[in-house]
């Protein structure tokens, strides 16, 4: 029931209007403008137009209170202790209950307080290693703990902390370069220089180096094993030509920004087994698009050819013929009988 006489002003210039609640008998007021456009907002109370539950968290067991008409359909939530009073409760019981983490309690290192520990918590990386029950004990108990040490370099004392002493040697970066020296190596791929540190040249056992991030997906992108069809190649070459021929086609053999799939042990003679997918033969594959990381043998060939190396081409449909084995030989003693290097004008 609207009361027209009890009328105030707010200060951005809107009026409320004081109402009874027909149910609760309570005095309340209402926005002018809100009760034009509804007049039945004066007949009912927002408490009574939309009552409370008084409800119990399933988690942490504290009462809170909730909308009626938000959790009237969540009544078998209700019956199982399956309503929580924040998101932070809920995500809790979900870690215990679907998950199997159940929280724990720690006694804090530096004041020996307890904590409970959150399911959450034990799921971070960095809060599973917490052993504090604030961020203050934390950095009290660091401060505590510092140790000093000598440099193995120069002998001078230094601070670290504790749970560092057994990490850090040096009291700065230029003693531990000194003390590891500095190494110029050379890229596997194109056979520029590179200067590394002395800790990077001995953790690095294979001893292979880049020298950018282009020759390192350059040099990756060729398997450390023989396929099928090379490893045919590979069993063919051993069997008539002994000792003569090495594979290369592991990245172990870089020219001119190119790995061939075998070396010829003597002389400067290379030879690809071409695969006709990967390689983009026009007879088998017509209607392929050039791959755009895949040089064409020409282009092979004069790469190879301005470092004085002679290259021969074998297809993989050059195997499907009765006659492979002869015509591969035949291949190979052509070029091998030629020592001179090919001249690209």
């Amino acid at each position: 029931m609207v009361l027209g006489k009890s009328e105030i002003k707010q200060s951005n210039g809107c009026y409320k209007i004081g109402a009874k609640c027909d149910e609760c008998s309570a005095t309340y007021f209402i926005k002018a403008a809100s009760l034009k456009r509804n007049p039945s907002l004066g007949d009912v109370c927002q408490s009574c137009l939309h009552p409370v539950i008084n409800l119990k968290c399933g988690y942490c067991g504290n009462p809170f209170t909730r909308l009626e008409r938000v959790i009237k359909h969540r009544a078998k939530d209700l019956n199982s202790n399956r309503s929580f009073c924040s998101r932070k409760c809920f995500l809790e019981w979900s870690h215990e209950n679907h998950r199997g983490i159940v929280g724990e309690t720690i006694k804090c290192a530096h004041c020996g307080k307890t904590k409970y520990r959150r399911p959450s918590d034990m799921l971070a990386g960095a809060n599973s290693k917490r052993r504090f029950c604030s961020m203050a004990c934390q950095t009290a108990f660091r401060k505590k703990s510092r140790v000093t040490l000598s440099c193995q370099e120069c002998g001078k004392p230094f601070v670290v902390r504790g749970c560092h002493k057994d990490l850090i040697k040096f009291c700065s970066k230029a003693c531990k370069v000194k003390h590891w020296g500095v190494y110029e190596v050379v890229c596997v791929v194109c056979g520029k220089p590179k200067t590394i540190m002395g800790w990077d040249y001995k953790r690095n056992l294979t001893k292979v180096f880049y020298c950018s991030r282009e020759c390192l997906r350059t040099g990756r992108l060729h398997p450390k094993k023989p396929t099928i069809f090379e490893q045919r190649i590979h069993d063919f070459l051993g069997s008539e030509f002994p000792g003569q021929w090495v594979y290369t086609g592991n990245g172990d053999l870089w020219i001119n920004r190119q790995n061939p799939d075998f070396v010829h042990s003597d002389k400067k003679i290379v030879l690809e087994a071409q695969g006709c997918w990967w390689h983009n033969c026009k007879s088998c594959y017509p209607n392929m698009i050039d791959h755009p990381n895949v040089n064409p043998p020409i282009v092979r060939a004069a790469n190879y050819a301005a470092l004085g190396y002679q290259a021969i081409f074998v297809w993989e449909h050059d195997l499907k013929r009765s006659d492979w084995q002869e015509y591969v030989k035949s291949l190979v003693n052509d070029e091998v009988r030629v020592p001179a290097p090919l001249q690209i004008s």
